[in-house]
């Protein structure tokens, strides 16, 4: 009941940013150029600052053969991911852009803005620390291996001229996650400080930014994204997650919360900030947007009823 009344207000809280944001471009009241601006800001800006504050716990109590474990977890969770998608791809005959934004989509996760939330008050420092550093991960695939992806399909103007490497994969973003987790490895308090509490209040805007960008580009919703957006929702955020849940309940001594941390990881829904880093390299980012709003919104029930049948079935 705990994790349905988390996800009622998280994910009620975006659909009315998200309502918000679609109204403020309906009627004009922001420009589109408004709305980049904003892209801009949630990218550079809001986004590491959020990533940096939410990583820094000095109450973990971190078990190495546990930590390797989930280790072991999360790079299962990607081979899985990003060659099943391939495959369905194939199967289902998405070819260019569109199957790459969708490999690029459905291989992220909400974990820091939905998954951080439900661990913290379910699995407490440790389970939420796990999570943190899944959405670490996370941000670091999206800023290095995926941004390479879509390179491929930026303007002429701005693929003629790549950035270095080290540039590219530097990011603020990147950095900010390297130090947030340092000092959570150190337990290093800096809560009750004037100035990390205010960056911390600062990097929390970024979802709710970033859900006012993606209602802004639902002004132009197109109804044909809408099968394999249910596609996604039936087969990556029900049936994956238990049964990735379900193999790892068959190792001998795993904990009901390391099942739980993965029930929470494997059952998110698409990261906010993937159709703000599309727009931002110029491409066509509707699909994404809509098929994070509708998987968001599912994610109210699609989540609870993973957890439910892990803790009853693998617990």
């Amino acid at each position: 009941m705990a994790a349905f009344e988390i996800l009622l207000r998280q994910v009620g809280v975006f659909v009315i940013l998200i309502l918000v944001g679609y109204g403020a471009s309906v009627s004009k009241l922001v420009s589109e150029a408004g709305f980049a601006s904003i892209a801009s800001v949630v990218i550079n800006l809001l986004l590491p600052l959020f990533m940096l504050t939410m990583l820094s716990s000095p109450s973990l109590r971190l078990q190495i053969g546990e930590l390797a474990l989930m280790f072991a977890a999360i790079a299962l969770h990607y081979l899985l991911l990003f060659g099943g998608i391939r495959v369905i791809a194939r199967l289902m005959g998405w070819t260019g852009l569109f199957r790459d934004l969708n490999l690029v989509l459905l291989t992220s996760a909400s974990a820091g803005f939905m998954g951080v939330p439900l661990a913290s008050v379910l699995l407490g420092a440790t389970g939420t620390f796990y999570i943190a550093l899944f959405a670490s991960l996370d941000v670091f695939l999206q800023w290095s291996y995926k941004a390479r992806i879509l390179r491929a399909y930026q303007p002429e103007a701005m693929a003629a001229s790549p950035q270095p490497f080290l540039k590219r994969v530097l990011t603020p973003q990147i950095v900010c996650v390297v130090v947030g987790i340092t000092l959570g490895l150190m337990r290093v308090d800096l809560s009750g400080n004037i100035v990390w509490d205010t960056l911390k209040s600062v990097g929390d805007m970024t979802k709710w930014m970033g859900m006012l960008y993606v209602g802004s580009v639902l002004a132009d919703m197109r109804l044909e994204h809408l099968r394999p957006a249910l596609f996604v929702l039936l087969l990556r955020m029900l049936l994956y997650p238990i049964l990735f849940c379900g193999l790892f309940s068959l190792i001998p001594g795993i904990s009901s919360d390391l099942l739980l941390t993965l029930a929470i990881i494997t059952s998110l829904p698409p990261m906010v900030s993937i159709p703000v880093m599309i727009h931002s390299m110029g491409i066509d980012d509707q699909y994404t947007s809509q098929c994070l709003l509708l998987t968001t919104a599912a994610s109210l029930f699609s989540m609870p009823a993973v957890i439910w049948v892990v803790m009853h079935a693998f617990a």
